[in-house]
């Protein structure tokens, strides 16, 4: 069926297009194709861990709620140690102990900042003195 854009010219009539409907997953079952060989995704493996400083969890569960719980409690108060002069080489000891599992929260301490990130950074254990 023509239609009319001017009164000098016509153009075809473009709705409905024909030969132009996308297949659907059904229409590729019923004919044997490429969607009848597809197996589903393989099922997510969830790997928990009892140690609360490694491993993913999710605090909205009940195993996750006590997971974050035991990794934020902190130390016994008779186990802490008060900021003082006297107590810096036990403190730096600890930190050397804990340098690999702490990494760049003591290995990259920034000193100096350029474009609102460090542009220079210092190791607290070794280059304490110059901090």
């Amino acid at each position: 069926m023509q239609r009319s854009l001017r009164s000098n010219s016509t153009a075809p009539a473009i709705f409905p297009i024909r030969n132009q409907e996308t297949p659907t997953m059904a229409d590729g079952l019923a004919a044997g194709g490429a969607a009848a060989l597809m197996s589903p995704p393989p099922a997510r493996i969830e790997v928990w861990t009892e140690n609360p400083l490694t491993g993913n969890f999710n605090p909205g569960t009940t195993l996750g709620q006590k997971i974050f719980l035991e990794k934020t409690k902190g130390l016994d108060a008779d186990k802490r140690l008060a900021l003082t002069n006297s107590n810096s080489a036990k403190i730096m000891a600890l930190l050397k102990v804990k340098e690999q599992i702490m990494g760049g929260v003591v290995t990259g301490i920034p000193t100096s900042y350029a474009g609102g990130t460090g542009s220079t950074l210092m190791n607290l254990i070794h280059q304490s003195p110059s901090i």
